[in-house]
């Protein structure tokens, strides 16, 4: 595909602003997300390690509940604020927060099994971008004690199956240059690359990974 470059708006900066296309295809994929786990049983349950002792539980944003809105806004403010403060667009706390109650936007949270304390979530919604079905990751956390655990990686396994399953072309994402860590968990323990749609000279990079018929 020839680079074409500007037309893909940082998204996950609270600052988006573009209503979300709803194809049939978009429609059709989140039902899918809301019965991904009763969909693909085995699949489900081949992401978590017993060792690990997790429960995913996927679910539309209406549904998610005001306290478990609440913790997701406060585990996203306490991993990204410093760097959104360093960024180009900075903190918006209002955007952010009208960002993650997006009509269609499908939170996958993680669970302790025993405790059912949640440890992290991924925000994402499926849109078209650049004249392409996706699931758009718009965000990504994990509450501190859970870091560094393998959460992470069994959310992000999670996502990229979600996507496939809705019959997605590709799972993309927005992270900061300067987002260290994120760079680094995405583009070399999970493989996405740098999209042809990234525009030039901003502070960040639209990632993404194939999972249609050419992909993962």
């Amino acid at each position: 595909m020839a680079k074409k470059k500007g037309k893909s708006k940082a998204k996950g900066s609270g600052d988006n602003g573009r209503a979300t296309e709803v194809t049939p295809q978009i429609a059709a994929a989140r039902a899918v997300a809301d019965h991904w786990a009763a969909l693909q049983p085995e699949l489900a349950a081949s992401l978590l390690p017993a060792s690990m002792n997790l429960t995913l539980k996927c679910m539309p944003v209406d549904a998610l509940g005001g306290e478990l809105f609440r913790w997701a806004f406060a585990t996203m403010k306490e991993n990204m604020e410093a760097l959104y403060e360093q960024s180009s667009v900075g903190w918006l706390e209002k955007s952010k927060r009208k960002e993650m109650k997006t009509d269609g936007m499908h939170y996958l949270v993680a669970f302790e099994s025993t405790t059912n304390e949640a440890l992290g979530f991924t925000a994402f919604l499926f849109d078209v971008e650049n004249d392409e079905e996706v699931g758009y990751c718009y965000e990504m956390h994990l509450a501190s004690a859970a870091q560094r655990r393998g959460v992470g990686s069994v959310l992000m396994k999670a996502l990229i199956a979600i996507t496939a399953a809705a019959k997605m072309r590709k799972v993309m994402l927005t992270c900061f240059v300067h987002n260290v860590a994120g760079q680094q968990f995405f583009r070399k323990k999970h493989s996405f690359t740098v999209d042809d749609f990234t525009p030039d000279d901003v502070d960040y990079t639209i990632l993404s990974l194939s999972v249609g018929e050419s992909g993962v």
